[in-house]
C-alpha cells in the first residue's frame, strides 16, 4: 500500500473520471486504511459508496443476463451448457468477493468511526444491508437474508430517532429496504407498505425540508413511486439494479 490518504483520494477521483470503478474502489479502500480510525468526510464516504456500487452492479446485471442464458441453453450440447454455467459461477464468485470485502471494510473500519454521527451510522448500516442483499439474491443461505434485514432494521431505527424524514439518506434507506422486501423476501405487501409509509411521512414534513434535501429527496421519492406503480400492477419480473438509490 502506498500514498497518503489525500493522494489516494486524488487517485480515486482520477479513476472515477475514467470510469475505472474497480480502481476507484481499491483507492478508496486505501483511503479508509490511511484514515486510521478517523471518520470519513462526506466526500470520501460518498465516493467509497459509489465505487463499490458501480463495481458490484456490473456483476449483478451480468448475472441476470447469464441466468437467462443458462435457461435458454438447455437445448444446447452438454459442453456448451457447462461452459455457460462455469461463466455464471465465475461472475457470481466475483460478486460475492466484492460484497464480502465491502461488508468487512464497513463493519470493521467505518462503522466504529460513526458512533457519534447518526447520518453516517445510517449510511453505513444501509450499505451493509445492501451488500448482504446482493449476496442473498444469488444464494439460498438464510444468513445473508437475515443479516440484510437486521442491518436495514437497525439503520431504520437510527434514522427514525435522529434524522429528518426528508433526509436523502433516510429516503434512500426506505427505497432499498422496500426493494429487499420485494425481491428477496418476496413480501410484496410489506414492500408496498414500507414505500407508502416513507412517502406519506415525507409529504407531511415537506414544509420542513431544506432546499438541498428537498431536491435530492424528490428524486428518491420518484423512484419509490416508480416501484409502487410496478409492484401494484403485478407486472412480473423486477430488476432492482435499475431503480435503487445510488
Amino acid at each position: 500500500m502506498s500514498g497518503t490518504r489525500e493522494e489516494n483520494l486524488y487517485m480515486a477521483k482520477v479513476a472515477k473520471e475514467c470510469e475505472r470503478w474497480e480502481d476507484t474502489m481499491e483507492y478508496m479502500k486505501r483511503v479508509v486504511a490511511r484514515a486510521a480510525g478517523e471518520a470519513m468526510s462526506a466526500e470520501e464516504r460518498n465516493l467509497f459508496s459509489s465505487a463499490c456500487k458501480e463495481t458490484v452492479t456490473s456483476r449483478r446485471q451480468a448475472l441476470r443476463a447469464i441466468k437467462a442464458r443458462v435457461k435458454a441453453s438447455r437445448a444446447l450440447p452438454a459442453e456448451a451448457q457447462s461452459d455457460i454455467q462455469a461463466y455464471h459461477d465465475r461472475v457470481e464468485q466475483e460478486l460475492n468477493t466484492i460484497c464480502k470485502e465491502t461488508i468487512a471494510v464497513i463493519s470493521e473500519q467505518l462503522l466504529p468511526t460513526a458512533s457519534s454521527d447518526a447520518e453516517s451510522q445510517v449510511f453505513y448500516l444501509k450499505m451493509v444491508g445492501d451488500y448482504y442483499r446482493y449476496l442473498a439474491e444469488n444464494s439460498d443461505d438464510e444468513t445473508y437474508r437475515s443479516n440484510a434485514q437486521q442491518s436495514y432494521s437497525d439503520a431504520t431505527s437510527v434514522a427514525n430517532a435522529n434524522l429528518p424524514v426528508w433526509h436523502p439518506v433516510t429516503l434512500g434507506l426506505a427505497l432499498n429496504f422496500s426493494v429487499f422486501c420485494y425481491e428477496v423476501l418476496k413480501d410484496e405487501q410489506g414492500a408496498i407498505k414500507l414505500a407508502l409509509d416513507a412517502n406519506s411521512r415525507a409529504m407531511e414534513a415537506v414544509d420542513q425540508a431544506d432546499e438541498a434535501s428537498l431536491q435530492d429527496g424528490q428524486a428518491i421519492l420518484e423512484r419509490l413511486h416508480q416501484n409502487l406503480q410496478l409492484w401494484k400492477s403485478g407486472a412480473g419480473d423486477f430488476d432492482g439494479t435499475a431503480v435503487e438509490e445510488m
